[in-house]
């Protein structure tokens, strides 16, 4: 009975020294640098559940192509749909591709507009770029940077004037972002600015469009479809039916960023 007592009083020791181990020890969790959340940032879209692989890849190893920066001559690639020699320049204004607005219309099989200018599309996902200036006054007056696919379907983010009232996605002198042809409402950005910078992303099956505000990407609207694009292009039409003024569009530069 009496070695009771001591027998409590070494598994007590024993306990007493176990602990202070423990505690000298770095749990592991701090030992494990846990990565924190980035930021996140107004307006952006962050793809999470379908991140397409682009956004996983180190800036630094996607390619880093030079923009057409429309100086002297066309970049090899670039190809007129419905030529008009008349309504386009590059001296006119130098360093800027200059096309006039005439009456016609991109939906369909290009037949009904002139001087559209287009190259092939990547097969992979892409940012189509653009900085041009328009100052639409009058409906129907329209600059385009569109996707062709290969059903036959267009998507384009246009910097347009639609008269309010026209249509629930009419907001006047804007921006807008047309899938119609793809089974999307068209959606509308109200801006006065005369020069804008456009963009428009392929992301797996989306088709996005963007406007530069501040410094950001701002996402004006998007569409999904299973096609192929075929082409991408630029261009300025006045419509089809009853056709506005003729007006200048100078394109700046055109960046086509391939991602992986």
């Amino acid at each position: 009975m009496r070695r009771l007592p001591l027998v409590l009083l070494v598994v007590g020791l024993l306990l007493v020294a176990c602990a202070g181990a423990i505690s000298s020890t770095p749990s592991t969790t701090s030992m494990i640098s846990l990565a924190r959340p980035t930021p996140r940032i107004p307006n952006r879209v962050y793809y999470t559940k379908r991140c397409w692989p682009g956004c996983h890849t180190n800036p630094s190893q996607l390619p880093h192509p030079t923009p057409d920066e429309f100086e002297g001559a066309l970049d090899a690639g670039w190809t007129w749909i419905n030529e008009d020699p008349t309504h386009w320049t590059l001296t006119e204004v130098p360093g800027m591709l200059r096309i006039v607005s005439q009456a016609g219309s991109i939906s369909g099989d290009f037949q009904d507009a002139r001087n559209i200018l287009v190259r092939d599309a990547p097969d992979t996902h892409f940012d189509a770029m653009v900085k041009a200036t328009f100052n639409p006054t009058s409906d129907a007056q329209n600059l385009a940077i569109f996707v062709k696919l290969d059903d036959g379907s267009l998507v384009s983010l246009n910097r347009w004037y639609c008269a309010e009232g026209e249509g629930p996605s009419c907001v006047g002198s804007g921006v807008y972002f047309d899938g119609s042809d793809l089974g999307c409402t068209r959606v509308g950005r109200p801006t006065s600015k005369e020069t804008v910078h456009l963009m428009l992303r392929r992301a797996g099956n989306a088709y996005i469009g963007y406007l530069l505000e501040e410094g950001q990407w701002i996402e004006v609207g998007r569409c999904n479809s299973l096609a192929t694009p075929t082409l991408v292009g630029l261009t300025a039409i006045n419509g089809a039916d009853d056709p506005a003024l003729e007006i200048p569009a100078d394109f700046d530069s055109f960046l086509l960023q391939e991602r992986p």
